[in-house]
């Protein structure tokens, strides 16, 4: 009973340590676009779309764009599946990380707010 016991205790605090790896390994931090260029490490980067610049392929489903913050601009290459509000997007949060100067995004998030306030004022209104 004594052995069970403890082989119990041991595969639960491997589960943990296992666990609390796989977290450590997948957040990233949020940095500027500044701090993205110096290093090559996975980030959060969150900054406005430069409207002039986006450029989206269906046939190689990648997007491209400048993001701009308030320390400077960076090209962006996003590959993946087309946002659909992404012309309209008033910031986007877009994770990877810089390799030859251009942040290779393997994840995007979009902040569209203008969606949001349009169904609140129409709320507001009833």
């Amino acid at each position: 009973m004594k052995i069970g016991v403890l082989v119990s205790v041991a595969l639960a605090v491997a589960a943990v340590g296992g666990l609390t790896a796989v977290f450590v390994n997948s957040s990233s931090p949020y940095v500027t676009i500044k701090d993205a260029n110096t290093g090559s490490t996975r980030v959060h980067v969150v900054g406005e779309i430069l409207p002039d610049t986006l450029k989206e392929s269906a046939m190689t489903r990648d997007t491209r764009f400048t993001l701009k913050d308030e320390t400077g601009t960076m090209p962006v290459m996003y590959v993946g599946p087309q946002q659909s509000n992404l012309d309209h997007a008033t910031r986007v949060v877009v994770i990877g990380n810089v390799k030859d100067g251009v942040f290779k995004a393997d994840q995007m998030l979009v902040k569209c707010p203008s969606k949001y306030e349009n169904e609140n004022k129409a709320a507001a209104n009833s």
